[in-house]
């Protein structure tokens, strides 16, 4: 079963800081989708995937990668204080525009670059693990709660 969440941002990781796991919280956004079907995004802009954001928010396909993007881009503004962008009123296409502009022009995690490749290498070693892990947490508080809230990853 894939589960995508679908609005990784720094408001919904948590830090249990008696053994420094984070929580990923606020599944509200989480999608079991299976293969070939399209859905409209549901997120946060700022922290979208390139794919998401090149497809101007339209319907997409929800994949690994977009949380991973998310994830990715998260921890890099929680790393640096990166100051967000305005996000202007208007277009879904306008919105996305200025969202790859950030990404792309203000900020120093450059597709393909140094700096975005070690967080990809990075995050890779802990995807595989972070994907099973969310499939025993969601069992275990469906069974246990009768509903899904929260995700335990250690970091």
């Amino acid at each position: 079963m894939k589960i995508f969440h679908r609005d990784v941002r720094p408001s919904n990781i948590l830090l249990d800081a008696s053994d420094n796991t984070l929580v990923l919280a606020d599944w509200g956004s989480a999608i079991s989708n299976p293969s070939n079907k399209l859905v409209p995004y549901e997120g946060t802009i700022t922290f979208a995937s390139p794919e998401i954001l090149n497809n101007d928010m339209r319907p997409y396909q929800p994949k690994e990668s977009d949380d991973l993007h998310s994830f990715i881009r998260t921890m890099y503004v929680l790393h640096n204080q990166t100051k967000l962008p305005i996000i202007p009123d208007g277009t879904f296409e306008s919105k996305a525009q200025a969202i790859r502009g950030f990404w792309n022009d203000s900020v120093d995690v450059k597709m393909g670059g140094l700096v975005w490749k070690e967080m990809v290498n990075a995050a890779k070693m802990k995807i595989m693990k972070f994907w099973k892990d969310v499939v025993i947490s969601l069992r275990y508080n469906a069974n246990a709660f009768g509903h899904m809230d929260l995700y335990f990853i250690n970091i």
